[in-house]
């Protein structure tokens, strides 16, 4: 049963085996809660996939140079799919279900952002810090089991960016990842979770 509050965990199992996070090759807590955007539209009938979670760590106490990997260390297999304008993804086709991951696509949203803050785009707010992350996405592990992200400047700055209630805002300082899966049982299984990570 789907969890409906985010829960802090070391490792998140799934019927594809246990997803996990490290910083610095050690295991640590994320959260981890349902995600939002689980509906896919094949001849506008919605359909939704067996799993669809999004998860968050914090980059707060973590410095330039350290490094987070995003994982399922059963699965090597996966490929990059390609992502959107300002997201990527990697799926992979297991013996019972298809896999995607996907996350921001930092390079080229700091490109925007580097942009953006050149010509003082008002609509941006204002550009507190010098990029729109603390961290960048490094591209796939060398096991093809995951995501790598490296920390690029003090996450604390990035705490300067309040939400309309003057909440900490948490897209800038936290690294998310979406983990979607399906049933090869269905014959879209692979269009959603393409679909849904992307």
């Amino acid at each position: 049963m789907k969890a409906e509050m985010p829960m802090m965990t070391a490792r998140f199992a799934t019927p594809l085996g246990d997803f996990e996070m490290l910083r610095n090759g050690r295991n640590v807590e994320y959260a981890i809660a349902c995600g939002t955007a689980d509906t896919y539209y094949r001849d506008g009938t919605p359909l939704h996939p067996d799993g669809c979670y999004v998860a968050r760590v914090s980059t707060l106490g973590m410095r330039p140079g350290d490094t987070v990997v995003a994982c399922f260390p059963s699965v090597s297999t996966l490929i990059l799919d390609g992502g959107d304008e300002n997201t990527v993804n990697a799926v992979a086709q297991l013996p019972a279900y298809a896999l995607g991951i996907g996350c921001d696509d930092t390079e080229n949203l700091e490109m925007l952002w580097s942009r953006r803050k050149q010509q003082h785009d008002r609509e941006m707010g204002p550009f507190l810090t010098p990029r729109m992350f603390p961290y960048s996405w490094l591209g796939l592990t060398a096991r093809c089991d995951g995501f790598v992200f490296r920390i690029e400047d003090d996450p604390e700055a990035y705490l300067q960016y309040r939400g309309v209630d003057g909440t900490p805002y948490p897209d800038r300082t936290d690294i998310a990842v979406t983990l979607v899966w399906d049933s090869l049982v269905h014959d879209y299984a692979q269009e959603i979770v393409s679909f849904l990570t992307c």
